[in-house]
């Protein structure tokens, strides 16, 4: 037994000096790895800085490479230029070979701030914004006194916003991983200038950067020395959505032997490549490359920046926008939401792999984490609340469950786009449910935007009864009819190239390029919130602003048939009668919820299929709405609501137009919260019919 203890015990010693020693193993080789000795740089434009990486490894080489090469250059050295004021990150990564294999480690990524030449002034034709705080003024019963200068507060700068259309520029000063198979060179149009060696073919990779259809301006200069005139043809390849064929376009110039030929290339990309190069080919023959700008736009006669700076409407109170912003950028998880209708889902599947992976929703999320947040983003998330085909009224609903039941980080999101207004015609609310999921918003905390998308089918929807909602709570607002009715040929609007390039076949729903420019638009709200240097603060007391259509439905919740009253203070009993039966006939949800993908609609409905049991339920509340199906089934009848034994509507299922959509019923409103009786019964002849109830709202203005 003894013997047993003490080897035992020799044991346990022996597995902890393993572990100590393991330990120490992995302590000094944790020690030796490559790491940063800074995570941040700030530069003056025009000057340079090296970064420098401890515990460097000799054999093995390091990587850089900036994400924005028009604002901090990194030669393969390490050594960051300042180009021009902005944010830019570097990112380091180790690389080594094992046998024919080559491995990389990220090292890790370098954030620089540019800033301006001189010391809290803007650089002029910069969209960039430099903010200095505001001085505090001395009273002026205050003695002046003779004090030291006050070192100066550094500037904070405000990035500059990644279009879907833009220009870019190379100029070879620096290496550059756009190119493929070139070599940078000493340059002979000047002393100290650099340009790219190109063995008879290269590639400029922009990978999705002009993936939503472009027209391509590219200039160039170019030399070749082989004696002869050749021809330089530019051109692109890539890959298309669901590996389909793309149109072909291409250009070409004559450039003479022995000297710099200033050249313009014009090609139009085509929609939906995923992957796309520029191609500039001399047919075998060595040249030179200098000075090479692309430069896109969406058709033809486009300003692409100022079709988005014409969306704007309003930042509202620019601080709302500003604290998620903060948020995001200091590693906290933030949540964006978005509520609306088909647009917001993504209905638009043309010619796409994914029904939804465009849309503008996530396009907004995408461009935002990459703005704005922390390292590689991940501390941003993204919840996608668009259902085809329904308003404000059904949304004001949804908003309990759909929006907030889907939280992962926190009680409430922290940002807010709600697309309603091409729905929202003859919503039954006349805009009280818009304003009521506003308010409802504002007093968590959420910062809302108004998204007013555009159809040429039905103009402006409800954009300018809906206005004056934004203007009272102070909150952001993007037109896109603002931004498109410039553009778009009233002669001839069905055919025009704006049209064309921005909706996908229906006039009604954007395409990819489409759902990029509405992204853009949003994006721009956040960077123009930036540029505010008022500092005023948001008024929080929502309940305090006397509302403009109404606010009976603020707060509401959603009732379903899983709805325990022991769980909702406001539900006093629930008695479901012969409304027993789960409807599996209905849409489902183009994004994922609650982790799982092709969920229904309204998975928890209510549906009776025979029998005469009412649906009852005692709800103290002010407010009461209800969605019930339509559908062109004949098999579905009419039934009847009533509130404390009075009759409030009567619905019917069986519509000719219907495709197992939702209609609206407000079924009462009242200033005070009381405790209701509702029940709901089919009418008189239609007992063996069905009919399904979707989901009912109810709002306690107590709570």
């Amino acid at each position: 037994m003894l013997k047993k203890s003490i080897k035992k015990t020799v044991s346990c010693v022996l597995a902890v000096a393993m572990v100590l020693s393991l330990a120490t193993i992995s302590d000094v080789n944790a020690a030796k790895r490559a790491t940063l000795k800074t995570k941040k740089i700030e530069l003056k434009k025009g000057t340079s800085k090296k970064i420098v990486i401890k515990n460097k490894n000799k054999k093995r080489s390091y990587t850089f490479k900036s994400n924005r090469t028009k604002i901090a250059k990194v030669n393969k050295k390490g050594k960051i230029t300042a180009v021009k004021q902005g944010l830019a990150k570097i990112t380091v990564k180790e690389v080594w070979k094992v046998g024919k294999k080559t491995k990389n480690r990220k090292v890790g990524t370098v954030k620089v701030t540019v800033l301006p030449k001189d010391n809290g002034s803007t650089e002029t034709n910069q969209p960039a914004i430099v903010l200095t705080p505001t001085p505090t003024p001395t009273p002026s019963t205050q003695v002046p006194t003779i004090s030291p200068t006050e070192t100066p507060v550094e500037p904070t700068i405000i990035p500059v916003i990644n279009l879907s259309y833009d220009t870019f520029t190379y100029d070879f000063e620096e290496e550059t991983a756009d190119f493929a198979d070139v070599t940078i060179t000493d340059s002979d149009k000047a002393a100290g200038t650099k340009s790219a060696k190109v063995n008879g073919t290269t590639k400029l990779m922009m990978k999705k950067r002009i993936g939503h259809s472009a027209v391509c301006k590219i200039t160039a200069d170019v030399k070749q020395n082989s004696g002869e005139t050749k021809t330089l043809t530019v051109s692109y390849d890539g890959t298309k959505l669901n590996d389909q064929s793309y149109a072909e376009s291409s250009d070409n110039k004559e450039i003479a032997s022995g000297e710099w030929t200033n050249c313009i290339f014009n090609i139009n990309v085509d929609m939906y490549m995923i992957d796309c190069n520029i191609v500039f080919d001399m047919e075998g023959t060595e040249f030179l490359l200098d000075n090479v700008v692309l430069e896109t736009q969406p058709f033809e006669g486009a300003d692409y920046r100022d079709m988005v700076d014409k969306t704007l409407i309003q930042t509202g109170n620019a601080n709302r926008l500003k604290k998620v912003m903060e948020k995001a950028g200091s590693g906290e998880d933030v949540t964006l939401a978005f509520l609306g209708g088909s647009i917001t889902e993504g209905f638009n599947s043309k010619d796409r792999t994914d029904n939804n992976f465009y849309c503008y929703a996530e396009e907004t999320y995408n461009e935002f984490r990459e703005a704005f947040g922390a390292g590689d983003g991940s501390n941003v998330h993204f919840i996608n609340a668009g259902m085809a085909g329904t308003a404000s009224s059904l949304g004001v609903i949804r908003y309990y469950n759909d929006v907030l039941g889907q939280m992962e980080y926190g009680k409430y999101p922290d940002f807010l786009c709600i697309e309603y207004v091409v729905n929202d015609s003859g919503e039954c609310t006349n805009g009280e449910g818009m304003e009521s999921i506003i308010r409802t918003a504002l007093s968590q905390g959420t910062a809302v935007l108004l998204m007013f998308s555009h159809t040429i089918n039905y103009e402006t929807g409800k954009e300018d009864h809906y206005r004056p909602l934004g203007e009272l709570y102070d909150i952001a607002m993007t037109s896109m009819r603002s931004g498109l009715t410039t553009v778009i040929d009233q002669s001839d609007k069905a055919n025009s190239p704006a049209t064309l390039w921005y909706y996908g076949g229906d006039n009604l729903h954007p395409d990819y390029p489409g759902d990029a420019y509405m992204a853009d638009a949003i994006m721009n709200v956040f960077f123009k919130a930036l540029e505010d240097t008022s500092g005023e603060e948001p008024n929080d007391d929502i309940a305090g602003i006397t509302p403009k259509y109404g606010n009976a439905f603020e707060g509401m919740k959603m009732l379903t048939s899983k709805t325990n009253p022991d769980d909702e203070d406001s539900v006093i009993s629930i008695d479901l009668g012969s409304f027993s039966e789960i409807d599996q006939g209905m849409p489902t949800l183009a994004y994922e919820k609650g982790g799982e993908k092709g969920v229904k609609w309204f998975p928890n409905n209510f549906m009776h299929s025979s029998g005469n049991d009412s649906f009852k339920a005692t709800i103290r509340c002010n407010s009461l709405m209800l969605a019930h199906k339509i559908t062109s089934d004949n098999s579905y009848g009419q039934a009847e609501v009533y509130v404390d034994g009075e009759l409030k509507a009567t619905m019917n299922c069986n519509n000719s137009s219907g495709w197992n959509n939702a209609e609206m019923v407000v079924v009462f409103k009242d200033d005070q919260v009381a405790d209701h009786e509702i029940e709901i019964k089919m009418k008189s002849g239609n007992e063996d019919k069905k009919f399904t109830i979707y989901a009912i709202g109810y709002a306690n203005k107590a709570e």
